[in-house]
């Protein structure tokens, strides 16, 4: 596994595609979103999994993504520091 590398506008597109199946209301809000904006169909991407609390995998362009926190910091790939994961416990 590896971090994104690309631009932002080729994360959305890729983000977009996995999470077309996905039922979760930010991820249905990204969607439409991006459908307004662009006014285009957007391919799905394949093999959509959920992880329940976790995430959720797809192949986009034959690569998997991982998409969520928790899923993302069980790969080792981590958006805070150690303060604000100890905030983040604490609270749930």
């Amino acid at each position: 596994m590896h971090a994104f590398t690309g631009s932002k506008e080729e994360l959305l597109w890729k983000v977009v595609r996995a999470e077309m199946h996905s039922e979760h209301h930010l991820a249905r809000a990204i969607v439409e979103e991006t459908k307004y904006t662009f006014g285009t169909s957007i391919s799905p991407g394949e093999d959509f999994t959920v992880l329940p609390g976790r995430g959720i995998t797809a192949i986009v362009d034959n690569e998997k993504l991982l998409i969520g926190t928790r899923l993302m910091d069980e790969y080792g790939f981590s958006f805070f520091s150690r303060s604000e994961r100890s905030i983040t416990k604490h609270r749930e």
